[in-house]
This record gives structure tokens, sequence and C-alpha cells, in this order.
């Protein structure tokens, strides 16, 4: 995923706390988005400080070097969570920089969502960053209808929403057009209950599990993961069912009155 220009920054603020200034850091998140790579096709910085920033990364534990002079970028959380330990008053701006990284990132990665707010900000985050494709399971759609102001703003953006769910009696229908009217797909599933998986899927590459929270039903808990071999098979569950559901012309039929 691109990422912004106040994302790069808050990544920058982080790793300043490890030491490490912008141009090295340019070369870790070029090595991230770009997977293993030789040292003489790094094309973000010059030649002679393309060695030195090698070899900053490397002694900070966040690249290895592979046969052959081929560099990768390595997982930050053992980098990061050691100076959250050891500077506990910078731990806020960590997280925020360690938050970006899991997103951007290639590699596999969980985060757990253990209450309403995380899980929310989270999702704000997802949906603000997604540069493709959205897909979403629901059952009442308020789960991305939370969205709608990120939806709207990304209309001329390129990146698609599509949203499954039960058109079921006026709230829903009314979700389901605020969706529809906001730039997103929506189709009509029937038979969905409170107890059915609710998922979203980021740009083929991560997945947002949400659960209704026990201490208040009304908002979500979840988890987030991005393993492209967990979420494939995922994909191709939504496909499967997003062709037999009822698209926007059969369910604005619906009369509940």
């Amino acid at each position: 995923m691109a990422e912004t220009e106040a994302d790069r920054t808050t990544i920058y603020e982080a790793f300043s706390v490890l030491n490490i200034d912008k141009e090295t850091t340019d070369v870790y998140l070029y090595l991230m988005e770009n997977g293993p790579t030789p040292i003489e096709s790094i094309d973000c910085i010059s030649a002679l400080r393309k060695v030195r920033a090698i070899e900053i990364l490397v002694s900070n534990q966040l690249v290895s070097a592979g046969v052959g002079g081929i560099y990768s970028a390595r997982d930050a959380d053992l980098s990061f969570s050691a100076k959250v330990n050891a500077l506990s008053h910078n731990s806020q701006t960590l997280q925020k920089g360690l938050d970006e990284l899991s997103i951007i990132g290639s590699g596999g990665s969980t985060k757990p969502l253990n209450t309403p707010d995380e899980f929310y900000e989270w999702e704000d985050q997802l949906f603000a960053r997604c540069s493709r494709t959205m897909t979403a399971v629901t059952v009442r759609f308020k789960l991305v209808h939370l969205r709608i102001p990120t939806i709207e703003a990304r209309q001329n953006s390129g990146a698609s929403f599509k949203v499954l769910g039960t058109v079921c009696d006026e709230e829903t229908m009314q979700r389901a057009l605020d969706l529809q009217n906001a730039g997103a797909e929506v189709r009509h599933i029937t038979g969905a209950t409170d107890d059915m998986l609710r998922y979203i899927l980021f740009d083929s590459q991560s997945v947002l599990f949400a659960f209704r929270d026990s201490d208040d039903p009304t908002k979500h808990i979840g988890a987030w993961m991005r393993n492209e071999g967990f979420v494939k098979p995922l994909e191709g569950s939504f496909e499967k069912i997003w062709k037999s559901a009822q698209p926007a012309e059969k369910w604005m039929e619906f009369d509940f009155s």
C-alpha cells in the first residue's frame, strides 16, 4: 500500500527514536515495499550513503544480509519493542510507527483489537490506506456503514468497495442505500445471522475480523491479520457468495411498509 506524507512522517519520527535518520529509514521502507533486493538495485539513496545505511539497519537487526549481497527487511517488532521497554516515554511514537509498518509490510503480522476503540481506530486506518479493493461480509451493514465518510472521500481514488449484508428492514435498507450512494457496491444475502463470521478484506493482503463486544453488543472488537495465504481462501469464499447475492436493482425493490 502506498503511504501518505503524514504516514511517512510518523515512521520517520519512530525511527528517529532508534537514532536512525530519514535516508536510512527510506532504505528500510524500500526493502519493505520491494522485498529482497541486491544492494546495487537500491536506488532511493546515493551509492556512498547506501552502504552506511545498510550497515546501520543490519546492526539494528532491521535488515538481514543474504547470499550474493541480497538484503531483506525484517519485522521491526523486536527492535521497536526493545526500545519501547527501555524508553517508556517514547512508547506512543514508537507504537504509531510500528502500526504504520504493519499495514504497509509484506510479511505475516497479527494485531488483537480488544476494545471497541482499538477496533474502530484500526478499521479507520485500514479504510484510509486501502489502495485497490475492500470486500466485506457483514450482517446488517453497520460494520462498514461507520466508514461512509472515508468511502465517499475515496470515490475517485481507484479503490473499489464491495459489501455483502442482509436488507431485512427499513434500517438495513437505509444503510445499504447510504453505502451505495457513497460509492460502494452493495449486494443482499439471505439467511445472515448474528453468529455469522464478519470480516473485511483489504487489497488481497489482510483481513479484519469483527465480533460483537460482549460488554456492549452494539459495538465491535476483533483481530487483524496480514497473511496472503490466509486471505486467498476468504477471497474465494467471498466471490462465490457475491455471485449469487442480489444486486442493488433487486434489493432496492424490497418493500417494508
